[in-house]
């Protein structure tokens, strides 16, 4: 890691050639470091994020994975996140909930292969844990980059693009809580069955 930077904002030393700083949460633009970047670039953030700031947590624990897993992903539109979430999730449940029986009842390769599941589907979780809003951010400039491609010469429908992309998904957590009955009680049959 090359510590060459200096945020301009609270002064911290940071990685060379960071988009945002990890100390106070702000996004850099390349005319701060130098370079030449679009005006409208920063306009676009501050939709996604009040006054263009990161959240301060980027690299912290995200208290709504943590406390609502995949729902959280879906709420926020990240889909693929929330659907690998999802069957993480229930590979999880169901063979813990299953894998007690492989476990005391099975030689050594079954015991293996479900502890090696459980741990795997742990690993997407933390790594989810700590790593969703830094996987929003991503999202949001890649987005603002494709919208400001797309609509080089409308500023308006930029703004009107990014103004409907950044609002939240409510709808999505409806669909997700009967997603999870349905799955829950395809699990309790499954265990059941087992």
């Amino acid at each position: 890691m090359v510590i060459s930077m200096i945020c301009p904002y609270c002064n911290m030393k940071i990685k060379d050639n960071s988009s945002y700083c990890i100390m106070c949460g702000k996004i850099f633009f390349l005319e701060e470091i130098g370079h030449d970047a679009p005006k409208m670039e920063k306009e676009l953030i501050a939709i996604y994020y009040k006054d263009g700031k990161v959240p301060w947590q980027i690299h912290r624990i995200s208290y709504g994975y943590l406390f609502f897993g995949f729902l959280y992903a879906f709420y926020k539109k990240m889909y693929v996140e929330g659907v690998v979430s999802l069957i993480t999730t229930f590979v999880l449940l169901f063979f813990l909930a299953t894998g007690v029986d492989l476990i005391v009842n099975s030689a050594g390769f079954y015991f293996y292969i479900v502890i090696s599941i459980i741990f795997m589907t742990m690993g997407i979780h933390f790594y989810f844990l700590f790593n969703i809003t830094h996987l929003k951010l991503m999202y949001v400039k890649t987005k603002i980059a494709r919208t400001i491609i797309d609509y080089r010469d409308d500023e308006e429908k930029q703004r009107e693009i990014c103004l409907l992309d950044s609002k939240n998904n409510s709808w999505v957590l409806y669909i997700a809580v009967f997603l999870v009955l349905v799955l829950s009680i395809l699990l309790m049959l499954i265990s059941r069955s087992a």
